[in-house]
């Protein structure tokens, strides 16, 4: 692992030691009237009549009923989900450096039954309140099963590859699923940027503004950490090329379509609907613009070839994300009878999450088909003592 990314699980491990006390400390309210938590301080410092701070204060007599009906798997999903961002760092640190090994596997298996278990929580409480009944309604309830998903799948994947013995195959599949669990810092974050930008915002429309970006920031972050700790130039055995030129073009026209037919929808959309366009296509444009960016500087050296294929399957993948976003929105709307904007918001939100779970499963493909057709090395074989050759000792 390079010293800026060692630098970075460290700037990430102090931001998460911050942040675990005030996660707790945002349950006591639905459990004590007035307790104090993170976000009545910046309710505070906001001004007392503004859209912003009122919304603070409504949000939480909004979320008081639903987090109580199911108060034992909330507080065993927030506890547990700041263990998990403590031991994240420190996990990714060991296991691509391979220092204490034995530490890391045994701490491992901690992960991931914290995770899991932390999961089933996060569905318990999905399952028994209604959609309408979610903090920002159905959009942001279907963003939580996109994230849900995300991680379960890659704890999954993850385990499986190590079980294996595909150590970078694990590796990448466990920074996928802890970029997704940092959703919840990060969406915290964006409420206290937007809402201390514009004191106008309300609470509710902060969290859809953000979340319509969450997906693409994640699987960006993760894809971004997993080059900085998988970072070969070449993998033994894989494919000259992954996305083929050809493949890029027609993955490029269709998601420009997309884009701009829901730049069209979203015109016949109710006004408040604008910023989330916003917000949307400039994180869009900023995901494709580093990962073609990182495509060519690699292709340029010619000397990463794993990284370049790497980077044009992402590219090709995020750029696919508002048609995928639109499908799915319509299937969603006719599954579940949501009004057309809502159903297509949420589809656009979690089909961007779909696209750079594809990029990942993709190269986990191509991985694995290069592991087959790398060339095995023999373990040199001497005379035994009875004339048949055996495995040579090494050491």
């Amino acid at each position: 692992m390079s010293r800026p990314a060692q630098i970075g699980l460290v700037v990430l491990a102090i931001g998460c030691l911050i942040y675990i006390p005030g996660t707790v400390l945002a349950m006591l309210p639905y459990v004590h009237d007035g307790a104090w938590t993170p976000e009545t301080w910046v309710r505070d410092l906001l001004p007392s009549s503004s859209p912003a701070a009122l919304s603070i204060t409504a949000a939480f007599a909004g979320r008081k009923a639903p987090y109580l009906h199911s108060e034992w798997p909330m507080l065993i999903h927030t506890v547990l989900g700041g263990g998990i961002m403590l031991l994240g760092p420190w996990q990714l640190f060991t296991g691509s450096t391979r220092r204490m090994m034995r530490g890391h596997k045994l701490l491992g298996r901690t992960y991931a039954i914290i995770v899991a278990v932390s999961m089933i929580a996060a569905a318990i409480y999905l399952v028994r309140t209604p959609w309408t009944d979610v903090f920002s309604g159905p959009v942001f309830a279907v963003g939580l099963w996109g994230f849900w998903l995300g991680v379960v799948v890659s704890l999954v994947l993850g385990i499986t590859a190590i079980r294996r013995g595909a150590v970078e195959r694990h590796l990448r599949w466990m920074v996928f699923g802890y970029a997704c669990l940092m959703s919840a810092p990060l969406l915290r974050l964006g409420w206290t940027l937007i809402m201390g930008i514009d004191h106008s915002v309300p609470m509710p429309k902060a969290n859809i503004y953000f979340g319509s970006m969450l997906f693409g920031i994640c699987t960006l972050g993760a894809t971004i950490g997993a080059r900085a700790i998988d970072h070969r130039r070449v993998v033994p055995g894989m494919r000259r090329v992954w996305a083929s030129d050809n493949a890029i073009f027609t993955c490029t026209a269709i998601g420009l379509v997309g884009f701009t037919m829901l730049g069209m929808l979203s015109f016949t959309w109710a006004p408040e609907w604008g910023p989330t366009r916003v917000f949307y296509s400039a994180t869009w444009f900023t995901v494709l613009g580093i990962s073609a960016g990182f495509g060519i500087r690699h292709r340029a050296k010619g000397t990463h070839p794993y990284a370049e294929q790497e980077w044009r399957v992402t590219f090709a993948a995020h750029i696919l994300a508002p048609a995928v976003g639109l499908a799915f929105g319509g299937v969603l709307m006719l599954a579940t009878g949501l009004k057309a904007e809502t159903a297509e918001m949420a589809g656009v939100a979690v089909g961007w999450g779909a696209c750079g779970l594809g990029a990942f499963v993709f190269i986990d493909r191509e991985l694995r088909r290069a592991a087959k057709r790398a060339p095995r090395r023999r373990q040199p074989t001497v005379v035994g003592s009875s004339g048949d050759l055996e495995p040579a000792r090494v050491g």
